[in-house]
């Protein structure tokens, strides 16, 4: 194992997941040097997929969910600050300057800034008007819900739904307004969508599909909602789930490639040599979607930046994992693997028991392109291998 000097410093602008995995990956690797972690929000790296869920119906964030703690700072020898914010970076001069006015000179530079919630338009944040990224935007959200009786969703995609389901758990009243024909129609074919809504509307969510809003303001102790046909919504909560936008400011004010997150290779590599970005701000060619793609998962901000930190320190790797993602709604896990959404044909597993579906979706060519798996682990387990190893011709004996 190759150690690299003890006096080059590497920082890391963002100390959420990815940021937290690079800086352990760098340091189990042999990395000897200085690791630094700059963090805006006041808490140390945690996983964010308990936000919509154990936060929000009420419970604290499990141990294991923090990720960096201060005994892995002490035992890892990795400084982090919080609170910072981080100005400009200088490329000519490789330092980093914080807003205050401190300054970090690095020999290689990691961004894992992430994204932030994307706002609709004339939305603003308030005591009743939400957003759901951060540890700090849940907790509000919790307290909130644990005082209303009614909440508004608007967004019918992953952090809608999840929060929905978190809201209906707490006795919210909920209603869900997507502008689409159907809910997650990004990322699952129709059959997955269908599915999907009849949950909701099993578990007493009213939900609004083609949904066109008009405005938003707060009157009485209520949040009202207008929509283009004139009718009104009014609840004691409104919650904003229509997507991420990456925070690739600071890449681009430096002169760093970014279209829709920082252009990265295989490797986290940017335009500029001895920088680096992985996570959700991260766009790169991925070879199961065929296109440049940025990917806001917990898997992907996790293997993502384990891969980078190993090729920034000279390894030969490349980040080529199947995409994957799950969601826990109404007691039910669902799991989704490879790109379900391109498939042009579905086939049902029907060994799975009543309560529980497998789904595996082929192409026009009848190659298998992605699964999902409604409590069927077992049934999911192989397909998910299977689109890993490449092995796409998927033997269609046993599925309707």
């Amino acid at each position: 194992m190759t150690k690299h000097p003890s006096h080059e410093t590497y920082v890391i602008i963002g100390a959420g997941q990815a940021g937290a995995w690079i800086a352990r990956t760098l340091r189990s690797e042999g990395f000897a040097g200085r690791i630094l972690l700059l963090g805006e929000e006041p808490h140390p790296a945690y996983e964010r997929p308990p936000l919509s869920k154990d936060i929000l119906q009420g419970r604290k964030l499990a141990p294991a969910a923090w990720l960096i703690t201060d005994d892995i700072l002490d035992e890892l020898t990795i400084e982090m600050r919080l609170n910072c914010c981080v100005d400009r970076v200088d490329i000519a001069t490789q330092e980093v300057i914080c807003l205050d006015g401190s300054v970090e000179v690095y020999d290689k530079l990691f961004f894992t800034t992430g994204s932030a919630a994307r706002l609709p338009h004339g939305f603003d944040t308030s005591e009743r008007a939400f957003v759901l990224r951060t540890l700090d935007d849940a907790t509000a959200m919790a307290k909130a819900m644990s005082q209303a009786n009614r909440a508004v969703v608007v967004g019918g995609g992953w952090i809608g739904l999840e929060v929905a389901a978190s809201a209906r758990s707490r006795g919210l009243d909920v209603t869900i307004l997507e502008v689409g024909t159907r809910l997650c129609a990004r990322s699952v074919p129709p059959v997955v969508s269908q599915w999907l809504y009849d949950q909701h509307v099993d578990n007493g969510v009213e939900i609004v599909l083609n949904a066109k809003i008009r405005s938003y303001c707060e009157r009485n102790d209520q949040v009202e909602v207008t929509l283009c046909d004139d009718s009104r919504l009014d609840a004691d909560i409104l919650v904003a789930g229509i997507g991420n936008v990456p925070l690739d400011g600071l890449a681009r004010d430096a002169g760093i490639a970014v279209d829709d997150g920082i252009l990265v290779d295989s490797r986290g590599r940017t335009s500029i040599p001895g920088i680096y970005a992985a996570g959700d701000v991260a766009r790169f060619d991925c070879k199961w979607a065929g296109l440049p793609t940025r990917r806001e998962s917990w898997a992907n901000a996790q293997e993502q930046a384990i891969v980078v930190a190993k090729a920034a320190l000279g390894h030969d790797c490349e980040y080529d994992t199947l995409p994957w993602l799950w969601s826990d709604q109404y007691g039910k896990n669902i799991q989704i693997c490879g790109n379900p959404e391109l498939g042009r044909t579905v086939l049902t597993d029907p060994g799975v028991s009543h309560d529980a579906r497998c789904w595996a979706f082929l192409d026009d060519t009848g190659r298998l392109v992605g699964a999902v798996a409604i409590d069927a682990p077992r049934a999911f387990r192989p397909l998910r291998r299977m689109l890993q190893k490449g092995h796409t011709d998927f033997p269609t004996e046993g599925w309707i």
